[in-house]
Parts: C-alpha cells; structure tokens; sequence
C-alpha cells in the first residue's frame, strides 16, 4: 500500500459518507477554501509514519501518518461557526473510522488524535477560518 492509495482512499469515505462535497476535500492544494460551498474544506497531507521490520527479506509493516487539515469558515455568529467545529469533527472520525474505501483487508485506517488549536484562525481570500487537525493512520496488514 502506497500513502498516495490510503489518501485516496480517505477522500473517497470523506465523500462517500455525504457530509463533505468532493469540492472541500483535497490532497493537492489549499484551493479548496475558496470553493468550500458548505463552508469548510479539508486539506489531506502526509504525516509521521513509521516502517517496521516484520522479517527477513525487508519485508515491512508500514503505518503511514495523513493529517486531515480542517477548516471551518467563520461566519460572524460564534455559535453557528462552534457549531460546524463540533460537526466537522464527529463527520471526519465517524467517515474515516467507519469507511469502506480506506479500511480494506490489506489496512486498517483509523482517526488516532484530533486537535483544535485555542485562539488559532487562518485567513485566505479575506475569509477566515478555525483550523482543527485530525491525525489519521493507515497500518498495512502483511
């Protein structure tokens, strides 16, 4: 399994599950926070990821780390915007650790830590966004 294959498959669930259009969600640029119709985009990028020797020959149990960057755009009401934090949240774990794309019988894909940075806001286009970060892993099974 290569990371390139479990992001795909990540962004396939993120979609699949109906929460997020295939318009917010992207492994390839930031341009997605401009067209987030729904007003959040996730922005999916490597990670730490680790290789374990499992035998002779090289053979290795790869766990590649992917971070799902999400961004939820401000909207002038602190509750509503609070509101699509907690949403976008439960969305992506329920997708990701559900997902019939990324968990296959060759890996086990799974939301492992979620942060939202206090106080932190991105700005992009004269929008601002609350950022929060959902550490995600993707073991192959030997």
């Amino acid at each position: 399994m290569t990371i390139k294959s479990a992001a795909s498959a990540i962004i396939d669930d993120l979609v699949n599950s109906g929460s997020f259009l295939r318009t917010q969600v992207s492994a390839c640029d930031y341009g997605v926070m401009d067209t987030a119709a729904a007003g959040c985009a996730i922005v999916i990028q490597p990670s730490q990821s680790t290789f374990n020797l499992i035998g002779y020959g090289g053979v290795t149990n790869d766990v590649w780390g992917i971070t799902a960057e999400c961004y939820v755009r401000e909207t002038g009401n602190a509750e509503q915007t609070l509101t699509r934090v907690w949403d976008i949240i439960d969305a992506v774990k329920t997708a990701v650790n559900s997902g019939t794309c990324g968990n296959t019988t060759t890996r086990v894909v799974q939301v492992t830590n979620i942060n939202r940075p206090r106080a932190v806001y991105e700005s992009l286009g004269g929008n601002d966004f609350l950022p929060v970060f959902v550490n995600i892993t993707a073991q192959e099974d030997p």
